[in-house]
């Protein structure tokens, strides 16, 4: 099973719509991939993921957007060769380190503190897969670097709340599905070293497998997901026990190219999984 992750600028009402030149760079790297499961970031909606999954050589027979949080029409794309169901944590409030409440203006006129929720969404794909036993995938994008000029807390400390927030889903996951692969994957705004993740690496069953930073970091260190600064690797695919068990070694591959750098500028990242099916499929 062949996984791929990426984030692509959306469509949005507040800005021009993405140029058609960059929209056929998006569908050809698809093809070129050639995944069975696509987790994509900044989808501006429905229609602009049916419109690039209409390009396609093979398109998708399941497409569904899950909408987020925010007001700039940023969300989470799902494609996939087979059916699923999406679980969404959009309602999540976001924690400080003594797990309460923390808050924010919402907007430039506003004058009292709100408790903050996720600024986008994990949204959990759930994939029935041949009548195998289900495997889930978790579309992640955390809060960036960008800071409105009402907002009172930095990116860094909602980008930690935020992470705070993914530990508790990946926590109750595996409370409730302690056998099921789950994968992690999307863009994290922030280099695997940040501070902002110290709760992925203390979860209850232990940090969660980075092919990332343990396979492709080590044999080129300046690599980068985000190609306009080097050694800027933030966009993961993260995998629990029950999923690095199927995971093929060495199979993790950044698909960095002229094409993909018009397409977005952030490089896809994608893996493959050995599942108990008649055949070997990739995300």
């Amino acid at each position: 099973m062949n996984l791929f992750a990426w984030t692509a600028e959306p469509r949005e009402p507040i800005n021009p719509a993405k140029p058609q030149r960059e929209v056929n760079a998006l569908a050809k790297t698809i093809n070129w991939v050639e995944a069975d499961l696509i987790c994509m970031q900044e989808v501006g909606s429905l229609t602009a993921l049916q419109d690039v999954n209409s390009l396609l050589k093979q398109p998708f027979p399941y497409v569904k957007l899950s909408e987020t949080n925010s007001d700039r029409g940023i969300h989470l794309g799902f494609m996939s060769r087979f059916p699923f169901s999406l679980h969404t944590h959009r309602d999540l409030p976001l924690l400080d380190e003594a797990m309460q409440p923390i808050t924010d203006l919402q907007g430039p006129s506003a004058t009292q503190l709100t408790a903050l929720k996720l600024q986008r969404d994990i949204a959990i794909a759930e994939l029935q897969i041949d009548g195998q036993p289900p495997v889930f995938a978790a579309n992640v994008h955390l809060k960036s670097a960008g800071k409105r000029s009402w907002q009172t807390l930095s990116p860094l400390t909602v980008r930690t709340a935020e992470a705070r927030v993914l530990a508790q889903v990946i926590t109750h996951f595996q409370q409730q599905h302690p056998a099921s692969p789950l994968l992690v994957m999307g863009d994290f705004n922030d280099n695997a070293t940040s501070t902002a993740f110290a709760a992925l690496e203390h979860l209850p069953g232990g940090a969660l497998f980075d092919p990332l930073m343990r396979e492709l970091v080590p044999v080129n260190p300046r690599i980068s997901t985000y190609w306009p600064k080097r050694r800027t690797r933030i966009d993961r695919i993260l995998l629990n026990k029950a999923a690095k068990a199927t995971y093929r070694l060495g199979s993790i591959r950044l698909w960095g190219n002229k094409r993909a750098e018009i397409a977005s500028d952030h490089f896809p990242l994608s893996i493959e999984l050995r599942l108990a099916t008649p055949m070997e499929q990739t995300l």
